[in-house]
């Protein structure tokens, strides 16, 4: 698999190299100023602002990358949340911040170049924040029109 992708990570590991203009801050609107308490005010990144709806997902995702020596691998971590702009996944192994992944799961339909946000310990797992490139709006705004019906 890693060889089919190679195209992919190379394109995308260029994308990332050129330097990308840093997320505008998110002000939050008056009426949700008045819901947060000082130390909830949002982030720098339009991530962390909080303000995008996230859902729990929990499916397989594949992430492929270079290693620091260059190295294609693809790791396999399980999807924790989504949301237009990023994805939590748990997985068995530490990536470093900054690192762009190709972002593949076969169960949401996502292929989507992301950046690894933050890595945190969890237990004997770590939990990855990934910031997408460029924003989930398609799918959501699909979502949205054409709610999945529901089950029995």
């Amino acid at each position: 698999m890693t060889d089919f992708m190679e195209p992919l990570l190379s394109w995308s590991a260029r994308l990332f190299r050129s330097e990308r203009p840093k997320p505008k801050q998110v002000e939050p609107k008056e009426t949700e100023k008045a819901a947060l308490a000082d130390d909830e005010m949002p982030l720098e990144t339009m991530a962390g602002s909080r303000f995008y709806v996230r859902y729990p997902v929990r499916c397989g995702v594949d992430l492929l990358f270079h290693d620091p020596d260059g190295n294609s691998r693809s790791l396999r971590v399980i999807g924790q949340d989504l949301s237009e702009l990023g994805l939590m996944v748990e997985a068995s192994e530490a990536l470093e911040p900054g690192l762009p992944v190709l972002v593949h799961t076969r169960a949401l339909h996502i292929i989507a170049n992301a950046q690894v946000r933050h890595c945190t310990a969890h237990g004997s797992e770590y939990l990855i924040g990934l910031e997408f490139e460029n924003p989930l709006r398609r799918i959501f705004k699909a979502r949205a029109e054409n709610p999945p019906a529901s089950r029995p």
